[in-house]
């Protein structure tokens, strides 16, 4: 087995693995670069053909619009009515149209177009009459009150691409004819397709909603190639929208479409993968030069750092050996120190235990007692909220007499209004009796009535006075018992302050002894931990004595220890136990052990070296 030293072993392992992070850190950015550029082209290609769909949409719809428009104009109805200016009409219409189609470029010809499918005007003249579009799909849409776009034709008069716009005539809501524009495919492909680029080489082109292309930058594959031909190109047109990668002339490109609602054309934009992709390769390479350069760099950083560190392991080692001596001497030290300090902190646990039960006993009266005052304040409280209560009810009392006089001043108003009422009925009745004296015997029967009724007000004014005495008396006694009940609740109030001064003073002395019974129990918390700590460092000065007589043969050890290290360190065989310094026999010696009843075992934090701990150093 070949040996190596610790700087040829360091260098190794970190230059290997560096490498190996390098590389995958490489691997990784070049997948992640690439996932980004396809992310970045997908939304790219969306956007495009997106935008593009909206503006072949939007140039449309201008035409359509532009056909209507035309088409609601009244000197071109008038071409269409019968009559004896009905040819002048249509030579005007048509001297118009040709300055519109000469306006605008996009339209090969504008015609006006009779019920039955003949050009009766037209931007080209030589075309009236002479053309029939009865059997056109447009025509026949139109005549339908439809603004109708058609697909891609081949123009009858020249063979040129074209589609065409077509709008309803009416006069009165009538269709008396139909407004065509025939729209120059080449101008239409020009102007929205070939203009556009998708990275360097990548192309848009549209196809019709039955799979022929009707606009490409290539002219040769317009209406020649049709997408149902190929596995891929069915596929687009069933989904209508989307992203695929396909093979196209022995290149792979990478496909997004669209479908433009109202058209059901289909927008698609296509570039190469191996041009979409070659910013992520570029990267991938830079990748790997920088990996290389940190690699190479790595090594050099690797074995400088070696270097500084070997040299101060071979000084540390030489310090080792020497502090190993001067361990051992120390330890006998401290195991004299930690005797004498155990015998002390044994004394000083047992008076702290001493203490500790005294004070458990305070503290249990201390407890006692401050429960007594908290049960007094909880009587205290109680009679208060019963002296209060008492109070608030003799209020209500004094409120309801004070009432009750009030109502006994309302009655006496009352009784006195009765009182003058019956006065006034004597003083009528008596009149009344009067008048029947006059009238004689007439007025006898009314003499009756008018006694009777006197009888019943003097009878009236008798209760009266009678009630009025009795409610004057009741008024004498409400009003004593009005005073009585004012002098009740004063001193009932006076009685609830005593007893709420008393309820704070009780509440203050049972918070007192609440605060003393915590302060004493927190005392006696604290007592009970000393005398844990007393008795744990006792144990510890045990412990300690033991463990540096364990410290004074370890330090011999370490002389071994070090020599392997330095064998490590220069790669060569070990070095022999002879050859390395013993400490004097003296030094060595091992000191008596603790009382066994009272040493604690090490724990996990505390465990001592051994040899097999170094044994894959």
């Amino acid at each position: 087995m070949i040996k190596m030293s610790l700087r040829s072993k360091i260098l190794l392992s970190s230059v290997g693995l560096i490498a190996l992070v390098m590389v995958f850190a490489t691997i990784a950015s070049y997948l992640n670069t690439r996932r980004l550029v396809i992310d970045t082209i997908t939304v790219e290609i969306n956007q495009l053909t997106e935008s593009t769909i909206k503006l072949i949409g939007s140039w449309v719809d201008d035409r359509k619009n532009d056909i209507k428009a035309l088409s609601e104009n009244d000197q071109y109805k008038a071409a269409l009515r019968e009559g004896a200016e009905t040819k002048a009409a249509r030579i005007s219409a048509s001297e118009s149209l040709v300055k519109v189609a000469g306006a605008v470029k996009h339209y090969q010809r504008i015609s006006i177009i009779s019920l039955d499918g003949i050009y009766i005007a037209c931007s080209s003249p030589d075309l009236v009459d002479k053309i029939n579009v009865s059997d056109r799909r447009y025509f026949k849409e139109s005549l339908q009150g439809n603004v109708y776009v058609s697909d891609i034709m081949i123009s009858k008069t020249d063979g040129a691409l074209i589609f065409a716009v077509s709008s309803p005539i009416k006069d009165k809501d009538k269709i008396i004819g139909v407004m065509l524009g025939i729209v120059n495919l080449g101008y239409f492909s020009d102007k929205f397709v070939s203009p556009i680029k998708v990275g360097q080489t990548g192309y848009v082109f549209v196809c019709q909603k039955d799979g022929a292309v009707i606009a490409h930058p290539d002219k040769d594959m317009i209406l020649k190639t049709n997408l149902n031909q190929f596995d891929w190109g069915k596929d687009m047109l069933a989904r209508g929208k989307g992203m695929i990668t396909t093979n196209f002339k022995g290149e792979e490109k990478l496909v997004g479409f669209r479908t433009i609602p109202q058209l059901g054309w289909l927008v698609a934009a296509a570039a190469p993968t191996s041009e979409l992709y070659a910013p992520a390769q570029r990267v991938g390479l830079i990748n790997a030069g920088i990996a290389i350069g940190g690699i190479i760099v790595g090594l050099l950083l690797m074995f400088l750092l070696t270097q500084s560190i070997i040299k101060p392991i071979n000084l540390v080692t030489t310090a080792l050996n020497d502090s190993a001596d001067q361990v051992s001497a120390s330890a006998e030290v401290i195991y004299s120190a930690g005797q004498s300090l155990a015998e002390g902190i044994g004394n000083q646990a047992a008076s702290l235990e001493e203490t500790s039960s005294s004070m458990e006993e305070m503290t249990s009266m201390t407890k006692q007692n401050a429960e007594n005052a908290k049960q007094a304040n909880m009587i205290i409280t109680d009679s208060a909220k019963s002296f209060k209560e008492a109070d608030e009810a003799m209020d209500k009392l004094v409120a309801s007499m004070n009432k009750i006089s009030q109502a006994g001043g309302e009655t006496q108003k009352i009784i006195k209004t009765i009182d003058e009422v019956a006065f006034q009925t004597n003083l009528l009745a008596l009149n009344a009796a009067v008048e029947a004296a006059r009238a004689g015997e007439a007025g006898a029967g009314f003499a009756v009535v008018a006694d009777e009724v006197r009888n019943l007000a003097i009878r009236a004014a008798e209760a009266a006075r009678n009630t009025s005495d009795i409610i004057e008396n009741t008024m004498k006694e409400v009003d004593v018992g009005s005073k009585l009940a004012s002098l009740t609740s004063a001193s009932f109030l006076k009685v609830r302050q005593d007893s709420e001064k008393v309820s704070g003073l009780v509440a203050e002395i049972s918070a007192a002894s609440q605060e003393q019974a915590h302060g004493i129990d927190q005392i006696s918390h604290a007592v009970v931990n000393m005398d844990k700590v007393i008795q744990s460092i006792a144990s510890e000065s045990e412990e300690t004595a033991s463990a540096s007589a364990e410290l004074s043969m370890q330090a011999s050890r370490m002389k071994t220890f070090v020599g392997d290290l330095m064998a490590v360190m220069t790669g060569g065989a070990k070095v022999r136990e002879e050859q390395v310094r013993p400490a004097p026999p003296e030094k060595r010696r091992r000191p008596a052990p603790a009382p066994a009843s009272k040493k604690r075992q090490t724990g996990p934090g505390q465990r001592l070296l051994a040899a097999k701990d170094f044994k894959d150093f």
